[in-house]
């Protein structure tokens, strides 16, 4: 049997193991911290994405909008028929009987709609888009009898449109049709394209 270490070789013993040095501690450096930054936002560009939505907004414009040029302006009349206002957009309508008269509005979007009540007796609007030709828009309300003039008999609703334009600024242009009685403004509907940008 080995014999028993003295008391002092076993002081000795342990004041060596206390006074070792410990080990330096490693320093971090700056490259360090930029390394685990970049890994970082690395780890986070795989998570978020960037998308671009596009959406569409109907904007309608009533026939009292400053938007819309009217002229001369002594050719136009504002209509306010309390038997009927409830079926002009907003109450009325502006009216012109001067084959010269021009209503005007400037617009940018993919697509325009023309809404007008309906009379039952000859009335219509003749519509041009850009460089286009005129169209003639019919608004006359053929389920009723035939009349010599009076209020209007179906509420306003969209009577014309063009859709597919390009998203760039467009004139639209409404007069008297050759051979016509009067011209009408009501309201016109103009679909606006947007674009934002969603971070997920």
């Amino acid at each position: 049997m080995a014999a028993s270490r003295a008391p002092t070789e076993q002081h000795e013993a342990l004041r060596t193991v206390l006074n070792r040095t410990p080990p330096p501690t490693q320093p971090i450096s700056s490259t360090m911290l930029l390394s685990t930054a970049l890994s970082h936002a690395a780890s986070l560009a795989l998570v978020l994405c960037v998308r671009r939505v596009r959406a569409l907004t109907n904007v309608t414009i009533d026939d009292q909008s400053p938007l819309i040029s009217y002229a001369p302006a002594g050719s136009w009349a504002r209509i306010n028929d309390s038997t009927t206002a409830t079926l002009d957009v907003d109450g009325g309508h502006m009216l012109t009987s001067d084959p010269t008269a021009t209503a005007v509005l400037n617009f940018t979007g993919v697509a325009v709609y023309f809404l007008s009540a309906r009379w039952p007796y000859n009335v219509s609007s003749a519509v041009a888009l850009d460089d286009g030709p005129a169209v003639l828009l019919d608004l006359t309300d053929h389920t009723r009898a035939v009349t010599d003039g009076g209020p209007a008999t179906v509420k306003a609703a969209i009577v014309g449109q063009a859709v597919g334009l390009l998203n760039v600024t467009h004139t639209l242009t409404v007069s008297v049709g050759a051979g016509q009685p009067f011209a009408v403004v009501d309201a016109i509907m103009c679909v606006a394209m947007s674009s934002s940008t969603w971070l997920f």
